[in-house]
């Protein structure tokens, strides 16, 4: 049962008691009718329960609502016509959310992967399908900030919804299928959910009272921002787990953000980030320069002001230029911190045109990094067409410019270079701006690739995260030093023990920015390759794009990981192989 559904669902309940084939593929030749019948526990309508026809992709090919034709109201019938030939699964579903029923799949299988599939190849009728009674997680609701009221309980599964409950619609979080429930007079219900499934809970304040608008997640009896320490509820058939859930009261910032002469003092916004990392989006009011950002968690919190100008710097309180170095805000439940004042600045602007130094060709596509002395990357761009590039929204002080190389329009193959010529950031020149200065005529003038000296490849930046709820993602980016030898032609990467490639999310969820490559699963390793020798490659693969056990999930929740490494091979265009790795502490 997934309560949050019925309202998504309200198109599917109108259609004609036939089912209605995929657009395009109705009254195909040849085209069957499938029937069968549904049973359902004592006191539940049966025609409370829809029918989907999923293919071998798990998208939808049919539907039908259950309609009660057997003269009980436990057993009710479904018909799918002009279906085509081929196996599909047939998926049942609570379509009215208020009987708690098990989604399942013909044949009794919770999930698409496990269910049995059904051969169409003419008219058929199923033997009969019999759907149970959900687990179900309640408890108690204690909320000093405005009791219960406008609030709402969502029991999230873990990991990728399965394709009936995809198909079937409804709210998901962070890829999460929500089952939601109701809160009413201190007490909460969530049922209908899958036995022995692993599910978090979205604590939701749908009042203006509160005043915050993301999301909160139930850990241990107390909330949480970051749903990486959200507590698993794994419920039982016709059993509840009981889960009180204890609101912390809530508290506030409140300061003022003078602006620069001539811009508007709303022409910002402010982000709050917990200790977590987490990116919060409560809600915040402006009224002439003065700020409050209200309904924070008792915690400790960094800002950042985001201009709605590109008059004004983006900074972090207080006068920090990255997230690191901001200075931390104390929050205390039930109360404010004020007179967090911040005075933004003008931005600053540096532009100017990146040229071949043989021939002095215009070299777009390249990227452009403003950095800081730490080398952390604080703004970055890419080259236009013709050379020329701008990056906006500097504050005043003494950065560092790097010219990535790599391929540029038109195939040829530059060196990463500093500003000023450098090869390395200690020997760059650096760039000093004032606020609201546009420095131009920062040019710099690439050579080409040596073809002569070769070099070994580098791994830097690499991350990899999101072990404990099954959201994995990986990043790293891949350098081959100077020759022949160092132009890079494929390479492949190894995941550890217990993680694999997701085949179906790969080809959507893999990203080589300006790149053109092909890959494939080869021995369980994703292997990169290019129709040319590239210099410089920067790998992400989105979250999604790698699945993990529940074991790892388990441990990674529990942060018992102390490190995993990940390993690469990289093949120049020569045929040299070179190994490569980098290991992430704690990658929950």
């Amino acid at each position: 049962m997934n309560r949050s559904m019925v309202g998504a669902l309200a198109p599917l309940l109108a259609v004609a008691a036939l089912a209605t084939a995929i657009p395009g593929t109705a009254a195909a030749a040849g085209a069957s009718t499938v029937n069968g019948t549904v049973t359902v526990p004592a006191g539940v309508d049966a025609t409370h329960v829809h029918a989907l026809l999923l293919d071998s992709s798990g998208s939808e090919a049919a539907e039908s609502p259950v309609t009660d034709s057997t003269g009980s109201t436990t057993t009710g019938t479904y018909t799918f016509a002009d279906v085509a030939n081929g196996t599909y699964e047939v998926y049942f579903i609570d379509s009215h959310g208020t009987d708690d029923l098990v989604p399942t799949y013909y044949g009794g299988a919770t999930t698409f992967a496990s269910a049995t599939g059904v051969l169409i190849t003419g008219d058929d009728t199923l033997t009969a399908s019999t759907l149970a009674s959900g687990g179900a997680i309640s408890g108690t609701v204690t909320d000093p900030n405005s009791g219960d009221a406008g609030t709402s309980i969502e029991a999230c599964l873990i990991g990728t919804p399965d394709p009936g409950q995809a198909a079937y619609g409804g709210t998901t979080v962070d890829g999460r299928l929500c089952s939601a429930g109701t809160v009413s007079a201190g007490t909460y219900s969530v049922g209908g959910l899958v036995p022995g499934d692993a599910y978090v809970l979205r604590y939701r304040f749908d009042n203006t009272t509160a005043g915050f608008t993301d999301d909160l997640y139930v850990d241990g009896s107390s909330l949480t921002a970051d749903l990486g320490s959200a507590t698993d509820f794994t419920p039982q058939s016709g059993s509840e787990v009981t889960a009180p859930i204890a609101v912390p009261a809530l508290g506030s910032i409140t300061g003022t953000a003078t602006t620069p002469a001539g811009v508007p003092d709303t022409a910002f916004t402010v982000e709050a980030t917990d200790g977590a990392g987490t990116a919060l989006d409560p809600a915040v009011t402006f009224s002439s320069g003065a700020y409050t950002i209200a309904g924070l968690l008792p915690g400790s919190y960094r800002l950042d002001f985001l201009p709605d100008s590109s008059l004004i710097a983006q900074q972090y309180y207080s006068a920090a230029v990255t997230l690191a170095t901001a200075t931390p805000v104390a929050v205390t439940g039930g109360a404010a911190t004020p007179n967090i004042d911040v005075t933004l600045t003008a931005a600053a602007t540096i532009s100017g045109t990146v040229a071949a130094a043989q021939g002095g060709a215009d070299l777009g596509g390249l990227e452009v990094d403003v950095l800081d002395a730490n080398g952390d990357v604080i703004a970055s761009t890419f080259t236009n067409a013709n050379g020329t590039y701008s990056i906006g929204g500097l504050p005043a002080g003494t950065w560092y410019l790097r010219f990535d190389g790599g391929s540029a329009f038109g195939g040829t193959d530059y060196a990463q270079e500093f500003y000023g010529g450098s090869s390395t950031l200690a020997g760059s020149a650096s760039v000093v701006l004032t606020a609201g200065e546009s420095l131009v005529g920062v040019n710099q003038a690439l050579m080409v690739q040596s073809t002569i000296v070769p070099g070994p490849p580098t791994l830097t930046n690499g991350a990899f995260s999101g072990l404990y709820d099954n959201r994995v993602a990986l990043r790293f980016k891949l350098t081959f030093g100077t020759g022949t030898a160092g132009y890079l032609a494929s390479f492949r990467i190894k995941l550890p023990k217990n993680i694999s490639w997701n085949k179906s999310k790969i080809g959507t969820d893999l990203v080589l920015a300006h790149d053109t490559f092909t890959h494939v699963i080869k021995s369980g390793q994703l292997v990169i390759t290019f129709p040319t020798g590239k210099k410089t490659v920067s790998f992400e693969l989105k979250a999604g794009g790698i699945t993990v056990t529940k074991a790892i999930e388990a441990k990674a929740a529990a942060h018992a990981i102390a490190s995993e490494e990940i390993a690469v091979a990289a093949i120049s265009t020569t045929g040299l192989t070179t190994s490569l790795s980098f290991t992430v502490n704690q990658p929950h």
